[in-house]
């Protein structure tokens, strides 16, 4: 009689551990965060902005290669053989030299995003460890990572709205 009490008493702290742990279990929603915090839509803002910069710069380079080439064009029959090999080894310099500013504003725009994604990260991870410290939160996952969960662990709204009061706007440049 005395073993099946101790076994029951047992199985009722164990259950009642696992049915405390399960509700100190959340998930966030991270692109929901990124995408409609104040944070995020200044940054998506900013990269959007250097994205249609490099655009505009390609559409410009684009234009001024075409001129050169049907300014030299319209010189061939005029101008010496060795001038227009010149004029068009310059050409295609540009062309290169074009191309490689090009490459460098992409590098940069991905470097841009790259520091972005880190500082929001780091921000959103501070947020994180005081929430989940102030509210006795074990854990917290990616709702990307998660098969099948209940809307009832889902975070993402609290800490959206802790993100917004935190963090107004994204400083680099």
């Amino acid at each position: 009689m005395f073993r099946k009490l101790l076994i029951t008493i047992c199985f009722i702290f164990t259950y009642n551990n696992m049915v405390n742990a399960n509700e100190n279990i959340y998930f966030i929603n991270l692109n929901l965060l990124f995408n409609n915090s104040l944070f995020g839509k200044d940054v998506n803002k900013k990269i959007f902005d250097k994205g249609t910069l490099i655009n505009k710069s390609i559409q410009d380079y684009e234009k001024i290669i075409k001129e050169e080439k049907i300014k030299l064009n319209s010189q061939k029959n005029v101008i010496n053989d060795d001038e227009y090999v010149n004029k068009n080894l310059l050409l295609e310099d540009n062309i290169s030299k074009y191309a490689s500013d090009i490459n460098n504003k992409k590098n940069d725009l991905e470097k841009f995003k790259f520091e972005a994604n880190n500082k929001f990260l780091n921000e959103l991870i501070t947020i994180l460890e005081i929430y989940s410290k102030e509210n006795s939160i074990d854990m917290i996952f990616k709702k990307d990572s998660l098969l099948i969960v209940n809307n009832k662990f889902d975070l993402t709204n609290k800490i959206l709205d802790l993100l917004n009061k935190k963090v107004k706007n994204f400083n680099i440049e």
